[in-house]
């Protein structure tokens, strides 16, 4: 793209240079779009170019990322391992207080006498 007079940039020079860019790194793509219109805007101020070709280039959407969420079974061996290492006298080194399983209970959205899993009213 480098070696392109700047008239003859055009919005599909700019979206395959995106998508090259956004196939391994999404905010730098982002950024090099931004860029590629900001170097853009100077000749379209100045009458050399009509449009702005960045412009023209949507944003590619991300693939939306799974949610993992733990099944009440792992939930209550999550809050069992750290109960046993908050009484255990087998480490060295600070124990968390009962705020952690609080914590990673509310998280999941159960709080003190629910069994993990059941929604709180």
């Amino acid at each position: 793209m480098g070696a392109l007079a700047i008239r003859e940039v055009k919005a599909s020079t700019v979206l395959r240079v995106y998508k090259a860019i956004h196939i391994e790194t999404p905010s730098t793509a982002r950024n090099v779009k931004a860029l590629i219109s900001q170097i853009c805007s100077y000749p379209v101020m100045n009458d050399l170019m009509v449009a702005n070709p960045a412009r023209e280039v949507k944003q590619v959407r991300q693939q939306s990322k799974s949610i993992y969420a733990p099944a009440p079974m792992e939930l209550d061996v999550s809050c069992g391992i750290i109960r046993d290492y908050q009484h255990g006298s087998d480490h060295m080194g600070p124990r968390p207080g009962g705020w952690l399983t609080g914590a990673l209970s509310a998280r999941h959205g159960v709080s003190r006498g629910h069994h993990p899993g059941t929604l709180r009213r």
